[in-house]
């Protein structure tokens, strides 16, 4: 399952983001009300997550990796 962020207005769907999918696949539209700004986070989360555990595991990030050569 893939979010990305669009914007409703008069009847019409606008995607704010390019789809990482191909082809024809079904899909899901949840209604956002403007104040509920957890759920975007939440959302924004969801999206950076595999980056994050990426970052995680790279050891040039690490920085106690200087300190663990000594």
């Amino acid at each position: 399952m893939t979010t990305i962020k669009g914007l409703y207005e008069d009847g019409q769907v606008t995607l704010l983001e390019i789809p990482p999918v191909k082809g024809s696949k079904k899909v899901l539209i949840t209604f956002i009300e403007e104040n509920e700004n957890e759920v975007l986070r939440s959302i924004s989360l969801t999206s950076s997550t595999k980056e994050f555990k990426q970052y995680l595991s790279d050891s040039n990030e690490d920085l106690y990796q200087e300190y663990l050569k000594k």
